[in-house]
């Protein structure tokens, strides 16, 4: 998938990748590849979080979702953000 880093700043996490090596029949992005980079996202943001919050940690993911609305034509990137403190409670 060649995931990169674009961004962490301790509340949110941006994670990409490029369309070339996750490229489906159609020419656009593989829906696969999307929703691994969604999950990936959100599953590194809370492990980055919890991490510093309390040490080493187990995170998982127990639930997973998604629709796609359109198709992703170049490279694509997923941000995940920490809800507010009293959230975090």
């Amino acid at each position: 998938m060649r995931l990169a880093v674009v961004g962490w700043d301790g509340s949110s996490l941006i994670l990409s990748a490029p369309l070339s090596p996750n490229i489906n029949d159609k020419g656009t992005a593989f829906a696969g590849s999307l929703a691994t980079l969604a999950t990936v996202t959100g599953w590194a943001l809370l492990t980055l979080w919890t991490r510093a919050q309390v040490g080493p940690c187990q995170v998982a993911v127990y639930h997973s979702e998604l629709r796609y609305r359109r198709p992703v034509e170049a490279g694509f990137e997923a941000v995940a953000q920490l809800p507010d403190a009293l959230a975090l409670e």
